[in-house]
């Protein structure tokens, strides 16, 4: 998601009342619980298009009931001043609403910027508050939650049924519901009704989702977004613990770390396990499964685990003891939970576990195994390390897609958690999918998922199935291949390094054949004016080419007869227009352009790049684009987004 440059506007706060133009009506009426008409009449009617200013029964000021959401809303072009305005209840002033949503209140202070501006304003009828997208963000939460509250989808920004409103002018903005059941949910702060700008925990533009559990059906939630440092705070209150929420993490088979917050002193605790999944929480305890005591250590972590785990180095510390490594490898196949209880054994807090630490430490040997597809005497062998699976079987296909499998076998568990099989000679160059039964803490149960080969090196079309393809395979290797050598470089500092999207190189250049545009065969072009460009770079003394991401990505549609390109002649924008954001709009997510910065199998290139996305096809036109830039005297780099998940 990319920042949207906020505009701010100065508001005018007085009432200023021009004679005969704006009417101070008696004690305000109530509103009924829809009106049949919403104005925004002020002193920018003329310019509206009305016959005079402050006309709210003027067609040009009447808001439209959003159906998503039963919010009012206009757009509404404005030339540029300084104007004030109101909301008016069904085009008369005997019910208005104006600063701080008070009823017959004062006017409310509008500035539109040189150039003139597109205002949209917005009325809610269940708080009175109205307001411009000039003069205040649009904060909305957006959620796991919102379909709870009645949105079309969960993570919409633009359904305002979770729009926090800055009422009272403080910078803070905040919403209040009781319509969101008992359970656990993530949200993030966006403004301006898109994921154009987003904050998520501690502030962060486009950072992580914040959970926050809701303890008891119609129990109060309250939203705090502050305009200044971009922090959205979550309070619920009411209920027994959740165990779903995974707050506490389960570091090592012998300790456990939880931030305890205000309960630090119960009386005992203990881990809970269900293999099958259905803890439940009580008045009286917990049910559902099997409790192991838990010991609170006065002194915290070991500090061999503060070193390994510094986040949880402050954390209240709790120690497992009298159970086995392989009954701790057994309870992690199912659903785990730790609880605090008081003297008279009523939970008094709970979390789910983050298990991450407790599995490299009960499955260290499997640091060393080979995991992925590998080939002995033409024969495939899969190893996937799946320790919490409580089975995993290989489904076998001839095509990429859409048809039946072929074999279906089981993999054998070994001590370390990798599940592994291998093949006879006939699966080579065949589709495969994993069958993973596996106890899914999102769903609260033990799931069958059909996966693809989290180590895949190659793919049927848009990810579909993983492709069992050997890459020492001599079809895949250009001529020259294993012959090939990198341009000398005496240290790295000698690179000069020039950064390239792959798809960009080519797309747009008449040079390249118009099936190589766009892909990894461009490179190969080599009387293409985009080749000749490269050279030039490797006259001029350029060493190093680095290409944005290409390693499989998540969003882009490999089938290129769906594409759809912006209808419009985008260099005719001026470089300050907001046409060019207008126009590509519609086609977003159906064109074959994406940064890369989403990749779904790391070792797979992208399908999108290859004149043939379907089966090995994209890994030896990958290797054509290697061989042809080293052949240039540049060496490839490839950004490989780790550090973007």
């Amino acid at each position: 998601m990319t920042s949207r440059v906020r505009r701010c506007a100065l508001l005018v706060l007085g009432a200023l009342v021009a004679p005969l133009m704006i009417f101070t009506p008696g004690a305000a009426v109530a509103a009924a619980p829809q009106p049949t008409a919403v104005s925004v009449p002020g002193s920018f009617g003329s310019e509206a298009g009305c016959a005079a200013d402050w006309q709210p029964d003027c067609a040009q000021l009447q808001l439209t009931r959003r159906t998503n959401d039963d919010v009012w809303s206009l757009a509404l072009a404005l030339p540029a001043g300084t104007y004030e305005y109101k909301a008016a209840i069904d085009q008369s002033f005997d019910v208005n609403y104006g600063l701080h949503a008070e009823p017959g209140g004062a006017n409310i202070g509008l500035v539109v910027p040189a150039g003139g501006a597109t205002v949209r304003f917005y009325y809610d009828n269940a708080t009175h508050w109205v307001t411009a997208d000039l003069t205040a963000p649009l904060v909305t939460a957006a959620g796991s939650f919102q379909s709870e509250l009645g949105c079309p989808a969960d993570w919409s920004p633009d359904c305002l049924r979770s729009w926090l409103q800055d009422v009272d002018g403080d910078g803070v903005f905040t919403f209040t519901t009781t319509a969101i059941p008992a359970g656990d949910y993530e949200v993030k702060a966006t403004l301006g009704l898109s994921w154009d700008a987003s904050y998520g925990q501690d502030g962060a533009p486009g950072g992580a989702n914040i959970g926050f559990t809701v303890g008891k059906d119609n129990s109060p939630t309250t939203f705090s977004y502050d305009a200044t440092s971009h922090v959205l705070t979550v309070s619920a209150t009411g209920g027994l613990p959740s165990l779903t929420s995974p707050k506490a993490f389960w570091l090592s088979r012998s300790y456990l770390a939880w931030d305890l917050g205000a309960t630090p002193g119960a009386a005992r605790y203990a881990l809970y396990a269900a293999p099958r999944g259905g803890l439940q929480v009580t008045a009286t305890g917990v049910t559902g499964g099997t409790a192991y005591p838990l010991t609170s250590v006065s002194g915290g972590l070991p500090a061999a685990l503060k070193k390994e785990f510094p986040a949880q180095a402050g954390l209240t510390a709790l120690r497992l003891t009298g159970v086995s490594t392989a009954t701790v490898r057994s309870l992690l196949r199912g659903q785990v939970a730790v609880v605090a209880l008081d003297g008279d054994g009523v939970p008094v807090a709970g979390a789910g576990l983050q298990i991450p630490g407790v599995l490299d430490d009960v499955y260290a040997g499997a640091a060393t195994k080979t995991l992925g597809l590998t080939w002995k005497r033409s024969r495939p062998t899969l190893a996937l390390w799946a320790p919490t699976a409580r089975s995993v079987s290989v489904h076998v296909y001839t095509a990429g897609a859409r048809s039946a499998a072929v074999d279906t076998v089981p993999l054998a568990r070994s001590a370390s958690g990798v599940w592994s099989v291998r093949g006879p000679q006939c699966w080579r160059d065949r589709y495969f999918l994993y069958e993973v039964k596996v106890f899914v803490p999102e769903t609260g149960k033990v799931e069958t998922n059909l996966v693809t080969d989290p180590y895949s090196v190659g793919l049927s079309r848009n990810s579909v199935r993983s492709l069992m393809v050997d890459l020492d395979a001599k079809n895949l290797k250009p001529k020259g291949w294993s012959k090939l050598k990198k341009p000398h470089l005496a240290q790295p500092a000698d690179q000069a390094i020039t950064e390239l999207h792959l798809r960009d190189f080519s797309i747009s250049d008449p040079t390249v054949p118009a099936a190589h545009r766009g892909t990894y065969e461009a490179f190969t072009d080599t009387s293409s004016n985009a080749v000749k460009y490269l050279k030039g770079l490797s006259k001029a003394g350029m060493t190093t080419l680095h290409l944005l991401p290409l390693a499989d990505m998540s969003t882009v549609n490999e089938d290129k007869a769906t594409w759809v390109s912006p209808a419009c002649d985008l260099p005719s924008y001026a470089p300050d227009s907001d046409q060019q954001q207008a126009c590509v709009k519609p086609t977003l997510n159906k064109d074959g352009f994406n940064w890369g910065y989403d990749p779904l199998h790391y070792t797979t290139p992208e399908g999108s790049y290859s004149t043939r996305p379907n089966g090995a096809a994209r890994t030896r036109e990958f290797r054509d684009m290697v061989q042809s830039v080293n052949h240039l005297g540049q060496r490839l780099v490839m950004d490989v987004v780790y550090n973007h998940t």
